[in-house]
């Protein structure tokens, strides 16, 4: 992995993700392996992603989330209990397509979400 990851060229800082707490960069940036589309590295616990995608949205929406899940699963999971990468793949497509192919699920869960953001009233506290 420490070989890859030096590949990366021209990052560019693109958010930085807060799960559970840990701060997690996500950089867009260009490697010369036009077939590896993102990677979540352990050690210094950052997501790269490919730049260019060559217009396939669905493969971009899909890195993001694959590189997040490895890093969700980096997080909370014990090194014993982590995914296989096939079950990474798996679980990205499939929550990216119940998303895509649902979008009231994807409504429910922005208003629900923007709910839960709202500072509590406390003024009905008893």
């Amino acid at each position: 992995m420490a070989k890859q990851e030096q590949d990366w060229h021209s990052r560019k800082l693109w958010t930085i993700l807060d799960i559970l707490g840990y701060k997690v960069p996500v950089y867009r940036a260009t490697h010369p392996d036009p077939t590896l589309c993102g990677e979540y590295n352990r050690k210094t616990v950052d997501i790269h992603l490919q730049e260019d995608h060559r217009g396939d949205l669905f493969a971009e929406l899909d890195a993001f989330w694959h590189e997040s899940l490895h890093a969700i699963e980096h997080i909370v999971l014990a090194p014993d209990d982590r995914m296989a990468e096939r079950q990474v793949n798996a679980i990205a497509l499939g929550q990216l397509n119940l998303l895509l192919n649902n979008p009231e699920v994807l409504e429910f869960l922005i208003k629900q979400l923007h709910e839960l953001q709202k500072p509590k009233d406390k003024s009905n506290a008893g």
